[in-house]
């Protein structure tokens, strides 16, 4: 078929998207360019196509922390998409999106939140104040708020993003979790500690129920309720439970080492069999 044809492509997108979710950036960046260079050669810079290769393509620099290269290559994909699929297109308005958080990234608070408030507007307009894109702008958006020392603001619009995914995804969705935790934090900026340990204990009982008590955001939710007790004064619980969590973070991480010596042992077995 050769390197140019449609399946070709669609074929090397997919390998460079497994590289990516196996944390091999290099590897998936390398793929990511190869399949954006001959998208815009065989359908053109403008072709849809090629601006979801192009906003690809920022996301790996994103991933090996290449910020500034990220935040030029997703303008240039907003500035085409807007231009070929108008301001208004749910492609577009992800773009619009991610671009916001490459400023985050590189610490421009105000021009993301310029962005975030723009892409927030233009989402509810076009999508619905509950649709899963909107939802992640109002909270990408309470977020920024809180960043440059707004924090009511923040809690209003965290408050708003934890009711509607409540409402839309169900307590117990990773997204309203999420949501829970923004939202507890936000009490604690504002000196609000009681409410704060409340939720915190909310969202790490949540946790523990969805995900199981050794997963990663279990117990970053378990550390959380940890420093909740310590901003109360509640020294000794505090110390109870940033234990605990180390305890089975040591746990898991051992479990993960004895699983990759496994797999190196099988490996090796399987090449003395060749």
């Amino acid at each position: 078929m050769g390197e140019e044809h449609p399946d070709t492509l669609t074929s090397l997108n997919n390998l460079a998207g497994a590289y990516d979710a196996l944390g091999e950036y290099q590897r998936a960046l390398k793929l990511t360019k190869k399949v954006y260079e001959l998208s815009n050669k065989v359908l053109g810079e403008e072709h849809p196509d090629t601006l979801r290769e192009l906003n690809n393509l920022a996301s790996e620099y994103d991933e090996l922390g290449e910020y500034q290269r990220a935040l030029e290559l997703t303008k240039k994909a907003y500035e085409l998409s807007s231009k070929v699929l108008g301001e208004e297109y749910p492609v577009t308005l992800k773009v619009l999106e991610n671009l916001a958080v490459k400023y985050y990234a590189l610490g421009s608070h105000e021009k993301a939140l310029e962005l975030t408030r723009k892409a927030y507007e233009l989402q509810s307009k076009v999508l619905g104040e509950e649709h899963p894109d909107t939802l992640l702008s109002l909270g990408n958006l309470a977020v920024e708020y809180g960043e440059l020392g707004n924090h009511e603001k923040a809690l209003a619009l965290k408050k708003k993003a934890y009711e509607l995914r409540s409402k839309v995804l169900g307590e117990e969705h990773p997204d309203t979790l999420l949501s829970l935790g923004n939202l507890a934090y936000e009490y604690g900026e504002l000196g609000e500690h009681q409410r704060a340990l409340e939720l915190k204990e909310k969202t790490y009982e949540l946790r523990s129920k969805v995900l199981g008590e050794e997963h990663p955001d279990t117990l970053r939710a378990l550390n959380n309720l940890a420093g909740a007790y310590d901003a109360l004064g509640e020294h000794q619980k505090a110390v109870e439970l940033a234990g605990k969590a180390c305890e089975m973070q040591r746990k898991e991480q051992g479990k993960k080492e004895h699983d990759g010596l496994l797999k190196r042992l099988w490996n090796c077995t399987k090449s003395l069999w060749k």
